[in-house]
């Protein structure tokens, strides 16, 4: 039943349970034609109470049998089939029991993804997979369901949706585990799902509680060029065969480059040699090669978590070969509107020969399987040529609309043509810049708190309807440069318009800038910039004391001892720490007097409280000061004691010697002169000196014929003996 249904059926009214319902059952008359009877029967009744889904209850039904007086001329007219009267003769089935409970909604918990609960990071190879746990005490059967999506106008807004899928075990505790994701994905977006359960017919449980995942968005390598020539895409360009210079572009929306190694070894090498680095260092130049070789490049690079693999591939020679390819006299343009633009290039020979023909192809992808244009190969010197304008091409032309095109040039010195895959690759793209949107804030002056960045997006952002505007928002320390800019967020999506920077996020400096940058993955638009601003220097955090304990009794010197914090200074300026101490804590006007001033790293200090007078309202303080004279906010210790009467704490006769030890830590033994420390418990053996504890005394007893002293609990100075 489900747990909204209110249904019980009983005849007998005394076995009616209270706060439901009794209902008599409708009359259902069958007449008999001589055979055995069965026949069943379905009376939906609704109760006026509710049913609780920890009560059991029971049906109860019993039957009528009616036995109609026979007619006059029938041959057996067995008196018994009426009454005297001639009214039917009724029989009474026994009652028939049957036991009731209602549904118990099924519920969802324990949400995880790959094993996770709302992984922060997971590796952009791994697959998705959803995994919960269902309570459902009682089934009978069981569906659940997936939705993945965000939050959209304050309800959930899904992307992905399973839609009601069986469970192989119908109730008790159910753990659903391995539900593949297959919706979209975008690496470094935050994505929201839940799940819930259903018994079907019954009863659908409720929505469970929202958890999260994020795939790592992988470090890529966009661009790998030797002596200026692109080498990925299919690329093997012909480079100077003496210390070729290797670049690469790193890109990551998470993190910046941690690592890389480079591998490299020419076709006749056994093995391959390596060069390794550390951070953001994106060019290394090799040791020279043999003239015409092949030489195999391996590049890793790591974004702290993932590693990605580029492999290329470069020729130690320099026979005719295109050097610089422009599309629109523009290297890479990605906002033209002509469908016929006009491609250049530069090439260089060997032999300093001329060009005598040329090849120029388009394609709409970097590996040249959908060729739109291939001019053939055409006698001429020109170092140009307009899409479209040769009398019999190869391929094409066909119409370029929007999106994005590859170009790639081959050229012949009269003797040798270089090969298409060895020419520089170039792109362009056919596509409407995005509209820039306009700074609304930051605005000139100095900040002490958050900083939020704000924009209004153009209107339209973009001319190409299709397009998808996205976000990127850049900041730099040096703004009056108008240099030093990188990227702090994104990309947001295209319905945020503002981004807040926390108030300790960034140093102190005088020339900050922030800019807000559109995008509808292809193009940028131009940068929206903020005036320059200041960021005003930050408090030093203090630290914070782990000794005196509360309460802690000190006898001539007491040790302060605490932790700092990390960082210190978040603008990085030197700090030094100033210690305080008090006899007077708990009075409303508090004397502090300086016990010592230290610089940042130092961690403990040894106060000499032996003038102070003996008192119970001691307590210590410490503020970090930064270099400008900016004070943290006070730590404060707790309140200790001061105490430097010696007293006996312990006495012990061992081996015909007395020994004793006192309440300032210190184990002495009697000789003919008077008493004299047993031990020296200085780091320097050479020195009249002994441990002095701050709390009180130490306890003598002898083991396996052994004199130990155990030295009170707590922090220690040293002393020299008097």
């Amino acid at each position: 039943f489900d747990s909204e249904d209110t249904l019980l059926v009983v005849e007998n009214a005394e076995f009616g349970v209270p706060g439901v319902s009794v209902f008599d059952i409708a009359d259902s008359r069958t007449e008999r034609d001589g055979s055995d009877l069965y026949e069943t029967q379905t009376f939906p009744l609704l109760l006026d109470g509710s049913l609780l889904t920890e009560n059991e209850y029971t049906v109860m039904v019993k039957a009528v049998l009616a036995y109609i007086p026979a007619e006059a001329d029938d041959p057996g007219d067995p008196s018994w089939y009426g009454t005297a009267t001639g009214d039917p003769r009724l029989f009474y089935t026994p009652w028939e029991a049957v036991p009731l409970r209602v549904n118990i909604p099924p519920e969802v918990t324990d949400l995880q993804t790959n094993g996770e609960v709302s992984p922060e990071r997971l590796l952009s190879s791994d697959p998705v997979e959803f995994g919960f746990l269902i309570s459902d005490p009682d089934g009978p059967s069981l569906q659940y369901r997936i939705q993945v999506g965000d939050y959209e106008g304050g309800s959930f807004s899904p992307i992905w949706d399973t839609e009601w899928v069986s469970s192989a075990n119908d109730s008790g505790s159910v753990q659903i585990s391995g539900v593949s994701y297959q919706g979209p994905l975008v690496a470094g977006l935050r994505y929201l799902w839940r799940a819930r359960a259903q018994n079907p017919g019954l009863d659908v449980g409720n929505w469970s509680q929202v958890a999260s995942f994020r795939r790592n968005a992988a470090p890529a390598v966009s661009s790998l060029k030797v002596d200026g020539f692109e080498a990925l895409f299919g690329n093997i360009p012909r480079v100077a065969f003496s210390a070729p210079v290797v670049d690469w572009t790193y890109s990551s929306d998470e993190a910046p480059q941690q690592y890389f190694e480079l591998y490299y070894r020419q076709e006749n090498w056994v093995a391959e040699e390596v060069i390794k680095g550390e951070g953001e260092t994106s060019s290394v130049t090799l040791p020279s090669f043999d003239q015409d070789r092949r030489v195999f490049l391996r590049l890793v690079v790591s974004d702290g978590l993932e590693e990605t693999e580029v492999e290329a591939t470069v020729l130690t020679s320099l026979p005719p070969r295109v050097t610089r390819l422009l599309t629109e006299s523009l290297e890479n343009p990605t906002s033209l509107s002509t469908a016929t633009p006009a491609f250049s290039w530069s090439l260089s020979d060997a032999e300093n020969l001329s060009q005598r023909a040329f090849r120029v192809q388009v394609a709409s992808d970097p590996d040249f399987n959908d060729l739109v244009w291939d001019t053939g190969q055409i006698t001429s010197n020109n170092t140009f040529v307009t899409y479209g304008t040769t009398a019999s091409p190869v391929v094409g032309p066909d119409a370029l609309t929007h999106g994005v095109y590859f170009v790639r040039v081959a050229v012949s010195n009269g003797t040798t043509w270089s090969e298409l895959e060895d020419c520089v690759l170039a792109f362009f793209a056919i596509n409407a810049q995005p509209a820039a949107p306009t700074l609304v804030s930051p605005v000139a002056g100095r900040y002490a708190g958050p900083i939020t960045v704000a924009w209004t997006p153009a209107s339209p952002a973009d001319s190409d309807a299709t397009d998808t505007i996205t976000y990127v928002v850049e900041i730099t320390e040096t703004k009056s440069r108008d240099v030093g800019w990188r990227r702090l967020v994104g990309p947001l999506p295209a319905g945020q318009t503002s981004y807040v920077i926390g108030a300790d996020d960034l140093p102190s400096g005088e020339d900050y800038g922030v800019r807000v940058v559109a995008s509808d993955g292809i193009t940028p638009s131009d940068p929206a910039t903020s005036p320059a601003f200041a960021v005003e220097n930050h408090a030093p955090v203090s630290p914070v004391f782990s000794s005196p304990a509360s309460g802690q009794v000190a006898a001539r010197f007491v040790r302060a001892e605490w932790i700092e914090a990390d960082p210190v200074d978040v603008d990085g300026d030197a700090v030094n720490y100033k210690v305080e101490i008090s006899s007077n804590a708990s009075s409303s006007d508090v004397v502090w007097r300086l016990a010592g001033t230290l610089g940042a790293g130092i961690t403990s200090l040894l106060i000499d409280v032996s003038e102070e007078d003996d008192g119970t309202d001691f307590q210590l303080r410490i503020t970090a000061v930064d270099q400008h004279g900016k004070e943290g906010t006070p730590s404060l210790s707790p309140k200790f004691e001061v105490n430097n009467a010696v007293t006996v704490s312990d006495t012990l006769v061992f081996a015909g010697e007395t020994y004793l030890s006192t309440s300032d830590g210190r184990l002495l033994r009697m000789r003919e002169s008077g008493w004299q420390v047993v031990k020296d418990w200085s780091d320097d053996g050479d020195l009249d000196t002994f441990e002095v504890f701050s709390s009180e005394g130490g306890i003598i007893e002898v083991a396996d014929g052994v004199l130990i002293f155990r030295s009170p609990p707590g922090e220690t100075a040293l002393l020299r003996e008097e």
